[in-house]
């Protein structure tokens, strides 16, 4: 029982982003840091020039506009791929929870304890004669990684992206 708990502990502290997200995940940092940027500072001239190509009409609320839209687009994918992506996280949680649950019940219930202390006095002879040594991974410790995961990898862009469009719009339209 202790492997499943160990099993779903692997799978539980995995990544919990799939590339899809992580990728949009680092579209809408790049394009709200880029946008945040250019609104602090106005680090734009009149005219911009891209591979060759002249812009006389650039202004910079047109590359506050374009960045603005980049990045709204970017937090709305992310909230589609990272949603189900968290659905997939807790699910992975619960399994996780409910194989502690599993192994607290067979404590109290037995099956058939004949044939589990059998088991487990040949397993202590085998761990004995060969010197392994099961490693068990902790139970708070993982409960507690895996929340911080859910803090980093799920929230925190979340608040950022949050952060860059209000910050935009409060300069667009208060300054």
């Amino acid at each position: 029982m202790k492997d499943a708990i160990n099993s779903a502990a692997h799978d539980l502290l995995g990544d919990p982003l799939s590339p899809v997200t992580r990728s949009t995940k680092r579209s809408l940092y790049t394009f709200t840091l880029l946008m945040m940027l250019i609104t602090y500072t106005g680090v734009v001239s009149g005219e911009a020039s891209i591979l060759g190509f002249n812009f006389p009409g650039l202004t910079k609320g047109l590359i506050q506009w374009g960045l603005f839209c980049l990045s709204l687009f970017s937090y709305i994918t992310y909230f589609v791929h990272a949603g189900s992506d968290f659905f997939r996280y807790k699910h992975k949680k619960d399994i996780y929870e409910l194989k502690i649950a599993q192994e607290i019940d067979s404590h109290i219930v037995p099956d058939d304890a004949y044939l589990m202390a059998r088991e487990d006095h040949m397993a202590e002879e085998f761990r004995e004669m060969t010197g392994y040594t099961d490693y068990e991974m902790p139970i708070k410790t993982t409960k507690y990684l895996s929340e911080i995961k859910l803090l980093v990898d799920f929230w925190v862009p979340v608040v950022f992206g949050a952060v860059g469009l209000i910050y935009f719009l409060w300069d667009y339209f208060c300054n």
